[in-house]
This record gives structure tokens, sequence and C-alpha cells, in this order.
């Protein structure tokens, strides 16, 4: 059975967590896959979204949702165009 889809204001306090802890930790690791590349640029730049959606999201339910929910998707958004296989890393240089 499918779980119901629901937006980052319906989620509880505990699902958006989860959907942040998940982004921060896919970012943070295509940050070390970027370096591992040589690619310093997009590894920083993985690092300082994950910096910024931990510390947005880092006090219990401070009523930022619109911010929050724009960096996860952001998030999502860079950690994709960095592991699309059909691409070269150094096109995003």
């Amino acid at each position: 059975m499918q779980e119901e889809l629901k937006t980052f204001e319906e989620m509880t306090g505990a699902e958006r967590h989860s959907l942040v802890a998940s982004v921060v930790d896919a970012l943070e690791e295509a940050a070390e896959k970027m370096a591992e590349l040589g690619d310093r640029r997009n590894a920083e730049n993985s690092l300082c979204l994950a910096g910024s959606l931990m510390g947005l999201c880092s006090s219990s339910d401070n009523g930022c949702h619109d911010s929050a929910e724009l960096l996860v998707e952001q998030g999502i958004r860079f950690v994709c165009l960095l592991d699309d296989n059909g691409r070269d890393h150094r096109q995003l240089q």
C-alpha cells in the first residue's frame, strides 16, 4: 500500500526532520564524491547547502517551513544533478 503524499507543511515534525536528514546526508555524500573527483567547487557548494539546511532546521519548529522546503528542494535537485550518470561532472564547473 502506498503512503499518502504530503506537502512539507502537512508533514509532522518527525517526517520533516527525517526528510531534511536524508537530504543533508545525500548532500554530504555528494560532497565527498565531488572532492574525490577533484571538483572542489561543487563539493563546497554541496556542504554549504547542507549546512544551511541544518542551520535553518536546527531549532525545534521555528516556523520557517517555506525556507526549509525551498532548501530541501534545491538540495534534492543539486544531488540529482551531481549524480546524473549521463553527464560528465566537469560540465557543472
